[in-house]
Protein backbone atom coordinates (compact mmCIF):
# COMPACT_ATOMS: atom_id res chain seq x y z
CA UNK A 1 0.00 0.00 0.00
CA UNK A 2 1.21 3.45 -1.19
CA UNK A 3 2.14 5.89 1.82
CA UNK A 4 0.18 8.79 1.94
CA UNK A 5 1.18 9.31 5.53
CA UNK A 6 3.21 12.70 5.94
CA UNK A 7 4.26 10.85 9.47
CA UNK A 8 5.91 7.89 8.02
CA UNK A 9 8.97 8.05 5.23
CA UNK A 10 8.07 8.37 1.77
CA UNK A 11 9.94 5.61 0.07
CA UNK A 12 11.78 6.47 -3.46
CA UNK A 13 13.12 4.26 -5.95
CA UNK A 14 15.67 6.16 -7.96
CA UNK A 15 15.98 5.03 -11.29
CA UNK A 16 18.91 6.38 -13.84
CA UNK A 17 20.29 4.11 -17.00
CA UNK A 18 23.71 4.44 -15.81
CA UNK A 19 25.73 6.02 -12.75
CA UNK A 20 29.26 7.31 -14.86
CA UNK A 21 31.73 9.21 -13.92
CA UNK A 22 32.73 10.45 -17.89
CA UNK A 23 29.04 11.20 -18.57
CA UNK A 24 28.70 14.83 -16.61
CA UNK A 25 25.55 16.67 -15.00
CA UNK A 26 22.91 13.76 -14.52
CA UNK A 27 24.99 11.35 -13.07
CA UNK A 28 25.97 13.85 -10.77
CA UNK A 29 22.73 15.39 -10.33
CA UNK A 30 20.65 11.97 -9.57
CA UNK A 31 23.36 10.78 -6.86
CA UNK A 32 23.38 13.98 -4.99
CA UNK A 33 19.05 14.54 -4.86
CA UNK A 34 19.60 10.76 -3.40
CA UNK A 35 22.08 12.35 -0.89
CA UNK A 36 19.43 15.28 -0.28
CA UNK A 37 16.16 13.58 0.19
CA UNK A 38 18.39 10.70 2.86
CA UNK A 39 19.24 13.47 4.55
CA UNK A 40 15.68 14.73 5.28
CA UNK A 41 14.56 11.09 6.10
CA UNK A 42 13.46 10.10 2.62
CA UNK A 43 13.68 6.66 2.05
CA UNK A 44 16.20 5.82 -1.28
CA UNK A 45 17.31 3.06 -3.25
CA UNK A 46 18.78 3.85 -5.99
CA UNK A 47 18.85 1.30 -9.25
CA UNK A 48 21.09 1.50 -12.21
CA UNK A 49 23.04 -0.72 -14.47
CA UNK A 50 26.46 -1.93 -13.56
CA UNK A 51 29.37 0.36 -15.27
CA UNK A 52 30.21 -0.72 -18.39
CA UNK A 53 34.58 -0.48 -17.66
CA UNK A 54 34.01 3.62 -16.89
CA UNK A 55 34.66 4.58 -13.06
CA UNK A 56 31.49 5.01 -11.43
CA UNK A 57 30.43 7.82 -9.28
CA UNK A 58 31.13 7.23 -5.37
CA UNK A 59 27.52 6.61 -3.93
CA UNK A 60 26.47 7.60 -0.50
CA UNK A 61 26.10 4.72 2.28
CA UNK A 62 22.83 6.96 3.38
CA UNK A 63 20.73 5.06 0.41
CA UNK A 64 21.00 1.64 -0.90
CA UNK A 65 22.29 1.28 -4.61
CA UNK A 66 21.79 -1.82 -6.44
CA UNK A 67 23.64 -2.13 -9.89
CA UNK A 68 22.14 -4.65 -12.36
CA UNK A 69 24.35 -6.88 -15.01
CA UNK A 70 22.72 -5.47 -18.94
CA UNK A 71 20.91 -7.69 -21.59
CA UNK A 72 20.36 -7.63 -24.97
CA UNK A 73 20.67 -4.85 -26.64
CA UNK A 74 22.95 -3.75 -24.46
CA UNK A 75 23.47 -0.12 -26.54
CA UNK A 76 19.61 0.92 -26.08
CA UNK A 77 20.61 0.61 -22.02
CA UNK A 78 18.59 -2.35 -20.85
CA UNK A 79 18.75 -4.54 -18.10
CA UNK A 80 16.14 -7.69 -17.42
CA UNK A 81 17.61 -7.97 -13.67
CA UNK A 82 16.80 -4.24 -13.41
CA UNK A 83 12.88 -4.87 -14.43
CA UNK A 84 12.78 -7.70 -12.46
CA UNK A 85 14.18 -6.69 -9.39
CA UNK A 86 10.78 -3.67 -9.87
CA UNK A 87 8.07 -6.50 -9.65
CA UNK A 88 10.26 -8.58 -6.49
CA UNK A 89 10.12 -5.27 -4.22
CA UNK A 90 6.81 -3.75 -5.65
CA UNK A 91 5.61 -3.14 -2.08
CA UNK A 92 8.56 -1.43 -0.76
CA UNK A 93 8.01 2.03 -2.99
CA UNK A 94 5.94 4.59 -2.70
CA UNK A 95 7.03 6.60 -5.80
CA UNK A 96 9.35 5.91 -8.53
CA UNK A 97 11.29 8.67 -9.95
CA UNK A 98 13.22 7.79 -13.21
CA UNK A 99 15.88 10.01 -14.71
CA UNK A 100 16.66 10.20 -18.95
CA UNK A 101 15.04 9.37 -21.93
CA UNK A 102 15.20 7.46 -25.26
CA UNK A 103 16.50 4.07 -23.48
CA UNK A 104 15.03 0.93 -22.86
CA UNK A 105 15.29 1.20 -19.19
CA UNK A 106 13.19 4.15 -18.91
CA UNK A 107 10.85 2.78 -20.63
CA UNK A 108 10.32 -0.46 -19.02
CA UNK A 109 10.71 0.83 -15.43
CA UNK A 110 7.73 3.12 -16.38
CA UNK A 111 5.67 0.49 -17.44
CA UNK A 112 6.83 -1.81 -14.58
CA UNK A 113 5.26 1.31 -12.87
CA UNK A 114 2.06 1.64 -14.45
CA UNK A 115 1.48 -2.22 -14.06
CA UNK A 116 2.43 -1.76 -10.47
CA UNK A 117 0.10 1.22 -10.16
CA UNK A 118 2.88 3.29 -7.99
CA UNK A 119 3.26 6.81 -9.22
CA UNK A 120 6.29 7.55 -10.93
CA UNK A 121 8.37 10.91 -11.91
CA UNK A 122 10.04 11.34 -15.31
CA UNK A 123 13.10 13.90 -14.89
CA UNK A 124 14.45 14.53 -18.96
CA UNK A 125 17.51 16.17 -18.07
CA UNK A 126 17.29 18.55 -20.49
CA UNK A 127 16.70 15.74 -23.38
CA UNK A 128 13.00 17.04 -24.28
CA UNK A 129 13.68 20.39 -24.79
CA UNK A 130 17.22 19.48 -26.98
CA UNK A 131 15.58 17.33 -29.20
CA UNK A 132 12.36 19.68 -29.42
CA UNK A 133 14.38 22.40 -30.49
CA UNK A 134 15.27 19.94 -33.93
CA UNK A 135 13.39 16.94 -34.57
CA UNK A 136 16.26 16.03 -36.60
CA UNK A 137 16.98 12.18 -34.92
CA UNK A 138 14.64 10.06 -36.96
CA UNK A 139 15.06 6.71 -34.15
CA UNK A 140 14.35 9.09 -31.62
CA UNK A 141 11.01 10.24 -32.85
CA UNK A 142 10.17 6.90 -33.77
CA UNK A 143 11.18 6.02 -30.20
CA UNK A 144 9.18 8.98 -28.62
CA UNK A 145 6.05 8.17 -30.74
CA UNK A 146 5.94 4.65 -29.78
CA UNK A 147 7.43 4.70 -26.32
CA UNK A 148 8.30 7.54 -24.60
CA UNK A 149 5.50 9.80 -25.82
CA UNK A 150 3.26 7.43 -23.98
CA UNK A 151 5.12 6.95 -20.53
CA UNK A 152 5.46 10.89 -20.32
CA UNK A 153 1.49 11.21 -20.46
CA UNK A 154 0.83 8.58 -17.67
CA UNK A 155 3.52 10.03 -15.02
CA UNK A 156 2.24 12.24 -12.31
CA UNK A 157 4.36 14.89 -13.74
CA UNK A 158 7.41 15.22 -15.48
CA UNK A 159 10.26 17.18 -14.01
CA UNK A 160 12.19 20.28 -15.46
CA UNK A 161 15.38 21.89 -14.50
CA UNK A 162 14.35 25.79 -15.65
CA UNK A 163 11.58 27.66 -16.81
CA UNK A 164 12.94 27.61 -20.92
CA UNK A 165 13.36 23.70 -20.49
CA UNK A 166 9.97 23.07 -19.82
CA UNK A 167 8.54 25.77 -22.36
CA UNK A 168 10.66 24.18 -24.98
CA UNK A 169 9.55 20.67 -23.81
CA UNK A 170 5.65 21.72 -23.79
CA UNK A 171 4.66 20.47 -27.09
CA UNK A 172 5.53 17.24 -26.58
CA UNK A 173 3.82 17.05 -23.03
CA UNK A 174 0.08 17.22 -24.45
CA UNK A 175 -1.08 18.53 -20.70
CA UNK A 176 1.09 16.13 -18.48
CA UNK A 177 1.83 18.02 -15.35
CA UNK A 178 5.03 19.44 -14.88
CA UNK A 179 7.32 21.21 -12.00
CA UNK A 180 10.19 23.23 -11.94
CA UNK A 181 13.45 22.24 -9.65
CA UNK A 182 16.96 23.35 -10.64
CA UNK A 183 19.89 21.38 -9.47
CA UNK A 184 21.85 22.27 -6.95
CA UNK A 185 25.59 22.32 -4.51
CA UNK A 186 26.65 21.41 -1.33
CA UNK A 187 28.18 24.68 0.26
CA UNK A 188 29.98 22.79 2.82
CA UNK A 189 32.13 21.71 -0.24
CA UNK A 190 33.17 25.25 -1.15
CA UNK A 191 35.46 25.47 1.87
CA UNK A 192 38.83 25.40 2.43
CA UNK A 193 39.40 25.14 -0.94
CA UNK A 194 43.35 25.45 -2.69
CA UNK A 195 43.34 28.05 -5.51
CA UNK A 196 46.70 29.02 -4.36
CA UNK A 197 48.10 25.69 -4.52
CA UNK A 198 46.88 25.20 -8.19
CA UNK A 199 48.19 28.31 -9.24
CA UNK A 200 51.45 27.73 -7.93
CA UNK A 201 51.67 24.08 -9.38
CA UNK A 202 51.24 25.24 -12.82
CA UNK A 203 53.18 28.28 -12.56
CA UNK A 204 50.03 30.92 -12.64
CA UNK A 205 51.95 33.21 -9.68
CA UNK A 206 48.68 36.45 -10.16
CA UNK A 207 48.29 36.01 -13.86
CA UNK A 208 44.61 36.00 -15.02
CA UNK A 209 42.89 32.85 -14.96
CA UNK A 210 39.92 31.89 -17.42
CA UNK A 211 37.95 28.81 -16.51
CA UNK A 212 35.70 26.23 -17.92
CA UNK A 213 34.19 23.04 -16.38
CA UNK A 214 32.85 19.92 -18.22
CA UNK A 215 33.09 17.50 -21.06
CA UNK A 216 35.36 18.80 -23.41
CA UNK A 217 32.16 17.92 -26.36
CA UNK A 218 31.11 19.93 -29.38
CA UNK A 219 28.20 21.24 -27.87
CA UNK A 220 29.76 23.08 -25.20
CA UNK A 221 30.99 25.26 -28.04
CA UNK A 222 34.59 25.66 -26.56
CA UNK A 223 35.47 26.90 -29.92
CA UNK A 224 33.94 30.18 -29.25
CA UNK A 225 35.90 30.44 -26.06
CA UNK A 226 39.20 29.73 -28.24
CA UNK A 227 37.82 32.66 -30.06
CA UNK A 228 37.40 34.60 -27.47
CA UNK A 229 41.16 33.99 -25.51
CA UNK A 230 42.74 34.95 -29.28
CA UNK A 231 40.70 38.09 -29.36
CA UNK A 232 41.89 38.77 -24.97
CA UNK A 233 45.36 37.28 -25.71
CA UNK A 234 47.05 40.84 -26.73
CA UNK A 235 45.06 43.23 -24.63
CA UNK A 236 46.52 40.54 -21.55
CA UNK A 237 49.40 39.16 -22.22
CA UNK A 238 49.79 37.02 -19.35
CA UNK A 239 45.70 35.48 -19.57
CA UNK A 240 45.72 32.10 -19.61
CA UNK A 241 42.34 29.98 -20.22
CA UNK A 242 41.64 26.76 -17.90
CA UNK A 243 39.63 23.88 -19.53
CA UNK A 244 38.76 21.03 -16.69
CA UNK A 245 37.07 18.22 -17.90
CA UNK A 246 37.59 14.56 -20.06
CA UNK A 247 37.64 15.06 -23.30
CA UNK A 248 34.70 14.02 -25.67
CA UNK A 249 35.94 15.22 -29.21
CA UNK A 250 37.26 18.64 -29.05
CA UNK A 251 40.38 18.65 -26.77
CA UNK A 252 42.49 18.01 -30.56
CA UNK A 253 40.10 21.27 -31.80
CA UNK A 254 41.49 23.27 -28.37
CA UNK A 255 44.47 22.17 -29.28
CA UNK A 256 44.45 22.92 -32.72
CA UNK A 257 43.08 26.49 -32.46
CA UNK A 258 45.13 27.74 -29.93
CA UNK A 259 48.23 26.22 -31.51
CA UNK A 260 47.63 28.48 -34.70
CA UNK A 261 47.05 31.09 -32.47
CA UNK A 262 50.52 30.62 -30.47
CA UNK A 263 48.76 30.17 -27.34
CA UNK A 264 49.00 26.89 -26.17
CA UNK A 265 51.58 27.66 -24.09
CA UNK A 266 49.05 29.80 -22.34
CA UNK A 267 46.05 26.83 -21.85
CA UNK A 268 45.50 24.08 -19.44
CA UNK A 269 43.92 21.21 -20.41
CA UNK A 270 43.73 19.23 -17.10
CA UNK A 271 41.35 16.42 -18.29
CA UNK A 272 38.91 14.65 -15.90
CA UNK A 273 39.21 16.44 -12.01
CA UNK A 274 37.16 15.15 -9.14
CA UNK A 275 36.31 16.29 -5.47
CA UNK A 276 38.49 19.03 -3.99
CA UNK A 277 40.49 18.49 -6.84
CA UNK A 278 38.18 19.86 -9.40
CA UNK A 279 36.75 22.34 -7.02
CA UNK A 280 40.19 23.61 -6.11
CA UNK A 281 41.23 24.19 -9.79
CA UNK A 282 37.86 26.31 -10.17
CA UNK A 283 38.07 28.53 -7.37
CA UNK A 284 41.71 29.37 -9.08
CA UNK A 285 40.02 30.90 -11.90
CA UNK A 286 39.02 35.27 -12.19
CA UNK A 287 36.77 34.18 -14.53
CA UNK A 288 34.40 31.02 -15.27
CA UNK A 289 33.06 30.95 -18.92
CA UNK A 290 30.14 28.81 -19.80
CA UNK A 291 29.46 28.91 -23.71
CA UNK A 292 27.53 26.01 -24.36
CA UNK A 293 24.95 25.31 -27.17
CA UNK A 294 22.60 23.90 -24.88
CA UNK A 295 22.28 23.53 -21.07
CA UNK A 296 18.77 22.43 -18.96
CA UNK A 297 20.77 23.48 -15.69
CA UNK A 298 24.39 23.03 -15.41
CA UNK A 299 25.87 21.84 -12.83
CA UNK A 300 29.16 23.09 -13.57
CA UNK A 301 27.57 26.83 -13.69
CA UNK A 302 26.09 26.25 -10.22
CA UNK A 303 29.70 25.39 -8.71
CA UNK A 304 30.83 28.19 -10.87
CA UNK A 305 28.82 30.38 -8.56
CA UNK A 306 29.36 28.45 -5.33
CA UNK A 307 33.38 29.21 -5.99
CA UNK A 308 32.47 33.00 -5.98
CA UNK A 309 33.57 33.47 -9.97
CA UNK A 310 31.86 36.27 -11.76
CA UNK A 311 30.45 34.43 -14.70
CA UNK A 312 30.19 34.96 -18.09
CA UNK A 313 27.66 32.89 -19.71
CA UNK A 314 25.82 32.23 -23.29
CA UNK A 315 22.12 32.59 -23.49
CA UNK A 316 21.77 29.58 -24.88
CA UNK A 317 22.68 28.02 -21.09
CA UNK A 318 19.68 29.48 -19.95
CA UNK A 319 20.80 30.60 -16.79
CA UNK A 320 19.03 33.91 -16.51
CA UNK A 321 19.54 34.67 -12.41
CA UNK A 322 23.27 34.97 -13.28
CA UNK A 323 22.56 38.43 -14.85
CA UNK A 324 19.64 39.52 -12.96
CA UNK A 325 21.48 38.52 -9.46
CA UNK A 326 24.40 40.51 -11.09
CA UNK A 327 27.36 38.33 -10.72
CA UNK A 328 27.82 38.17 -14.35
CA UNK A 329 26.93 38.56 -17.76
CA UNK A 330 24.34 36.78 -20.26
CA UNK A 331 25.79 37.24 -23.61
CA UNK A 332 25.45 36.45 -27.28
CA UNK A 333 27.38 33.26 -28.11
CA UNK A 334 29.91 34.40 -30.29
CA UNK A 335 33.84 35.13 -29.82
CA UNK A 336 33.81 39.01 -29.55
CA UNK A 337 30.98 39.24 -26.85
CA UNK A 338 32.12 36.40 -24.87
CA UNK A 339 35.54 38.45 -25.10
CA UNK A 340 34.19 42.15 -24.00
CA UNK A 341 32.30 40.53 -21.08
CA UNK A 342 35.41 39.25 -19.66
CA UNK A 343 37.41 42.70 -20.59
CA UNK A 344 34.81 43.97 -18.24
CA UNK A 345 35.44 41.58 -15.28
CA UNK A 346 39.27 41.54 -15.82
CA UNK A 347 39.63 45.55 -16.01
CA UNK A 348 37.38 46.10 -13.05
CA UNK A 349 39.13 44.30 -9.36
CA UNK A 350 35.75 45.99 -7.36
CA UNK A 351 32.76 45.12 -9.60
CA UNK A 352 34.23 41.45 -10.14
CA UNK A 353 34.87 41.05 -6.15
CA UNK A 354 31.08 41.96 -6.06
CA UNK A 355 30.22 39.75 -8.49
CA UNK A 356 31.96 36.97 -7.00
CA UNK A 357 29.90 37.84 -3.54
CA UNK A 358 26.67 38.05 -6.02
CA UNK A 359 27.55 34.31 -7.32
CA UNK A 360 28.33 32.94 -4.25
CA UNK A 361 25.15 34.41 -1.91
CA UNK A 362 22.70 33.02 -5.15
CA UNK A 363 24.34 29.68 -4.83
CA UNK A 364 23.55 29.01 -1.46
CA UNK A 365 20.04 30.71 -1.28
CA UNK A 366 18.68 29.79 -4.13
CA UNK A 367 20.88 26.29 -5.45
CA UNK A 368 22.13 24.25 -2.35
CA UNK A 369 20.81 20.70 -2.36
CA UNK A 370 19.08 20.69 0.97
CA UNK A 371 16.35 23.29 -0.73
CA UNK A 372 16.30 21.30 -3.78
CA UNK A 373 15.77 18.06 -1.57
CA UNK A 374 12.81 19.81 0.22
CA UNK A 375 11.02 21.12 -2.93
CA UNK A 376 11.05 17.88 -4.19
CA UNK A 377 9.75 16.04 -0.98
CA UNK A 378 7.26 18.77 -1.19
CA UNK A 379 6.06 17.44 -4.34
CA UNK A 380 6.03 13.49 -3.82
CA UNK A 381 3.92 14.12 -0.81
CA UNK A 382 1.71 16.37 -3.27
CA UNK A 383 1.56 12.72 -5.27
CA UNK A 384 0.89 10.46 -2.45
CA UNK A 385 -2.01 13.07 -1.19
CA UNK A 386 -3.57 12.83 -3.94
CA UNK A 387 -4.08 9.25 -4.59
Amino acid sequence: MNNSNPKQPIRILMIIPRIDIYQGGPSYAVINLCRALANQGIEVTLFTAEPTGEIPLRTDSKYKTEYFPLSFPKRYSNSNALVKAIFQNKTRYDIIHIHNLWNIITTRSALAAQKLNIPYVITSQGMLSAWQRGFSQFHKELYFKLFDRKIIRRAAFIHFLNEHEAINSNRLLNGCSQRIIPNGIWPSEFKELKPVEFRERNGLDNKPLVAFLGRLHPIKRLDLQCGAFEILADKFPQLNWLFIGPDYGMAAEITKILTQAKLRDRAFLTGMLSGKDRLSALSAANVYCHTSSHEGHSIAITEALAAGKPCVVTNQCHFDDIETSQAGFIVEPDPKSIADAIEQILTSPDRARTMGDNAKALSTEKYSWDAVGKAMIKEYQSILNNL
